[in-house]
């Protein structure tokens, strides 16, 4: 998936000098091979792109990935020329001050809006159902666990790496809807009550969670968006390269 992104964006955006047949106004990564050699600027130079991810190595990869897409002839060309692959550079924070993903260490007004959803009588009726009565049973005498239901990274990455669920959950079927009885699917069952449990936090009150987490994140993205927008500025010295690649969770 992130391979093929990576190649929609080249078609997209990429272009060689010289050629005619890109839209001069989706320009927007120069792909042209020299013999970059020199002063000679490289596709992946930080001059050109910034390549922002959190410290998960599941978002570092799928950025790889699809730089891999997007680069993959000049990377090649490179090994080629000089027997070695590029090195580019990934901006990281701090996990405890990341705000990639909601960080209630950066924004402590994020708890309590949590606090808030937890405590609303929907999301006091789901937790209380019967169903969830009978998922968190089911955890802890059959899979031996009491992280309270919520599974899914644990079920969804032993499940997309082909590796053995448990026999008490090895039931995953895609004919299965949410909804439907706990007999049907029980790895279905368990992934969609963490689903829901989390979607009623981030929609809760019109989203207001969801909404102020994403509020440092889309400041950062606008950092290297405004500068672009402003006809005072000097594309020369902008600050921000043409091409920003954020690698984050799509939840």
């Amino acid at each position: 998936q992130q391979l093929r992104n990576g190649r929609m964006l080249r078609e997209a955006y990429g272009y060689e000098m010289g050629t005619m047949h890109h839209d001069e106004r989706m320009r927007l990564i120069d792909l042209t091979w020299r013999s970059h050699s020199g002063n000679a600027s490289l596709p992946w130079d930080q001059s050109r792109l910034y390549f922002r991810a959190d410290d998960d190595q599941r978002t570092v990869m799928s950025g790889q990935v699809l730089l891999r897409g997007l680069f993959d002839e000049e990377v090649t060309a490179k090994f080629i020329q000089d027997g070695t692959y590029p090195n580019i550079v990934v901006h990281t924070g701090d996990r405890e001050r990341d705000i990639l993903d909601a960080n209630k260490h950066v924004c402590p007004r994020l708890q309590e809006l949590k606090d808030e959803a937890l405590n609303s009588a929907e999301y006091q009726a789901f937790n209380n159902s019967d169903q969830m009565q009978s998922l968190r049973w089911f955890t802890r005498d059959k899979l031996g666990t009491s992280d309270d239901v919520m599974l899914l990274d644990c079920l969804m990455t032993t499940i997309c790496t082909d590796r053995d669920l448990p026999d008490a959950i090895n039931d995953f079927d895609l004919t299965v809807n949410a909804g439907d009885s706990l007999e049907d699917s029980m790895f279905q069952a368990l992934a969609e009550a963490d689903i829901r449990a989390y979607n009623l936090v981030m929609k809760y009150n019109n989203a207001q969670y969801a909404k102020l987490s994403m509020g440092p994140l889309w400041a950062e993205i606008m950092d290297n968006i405004n500068p672009w927008l402003d006809p005072y500025d000097s594309v020369e010295a902008l600050p921000a390269p043409k091409f920003a690649l954020f690698s984050g969770h799509d939840t």
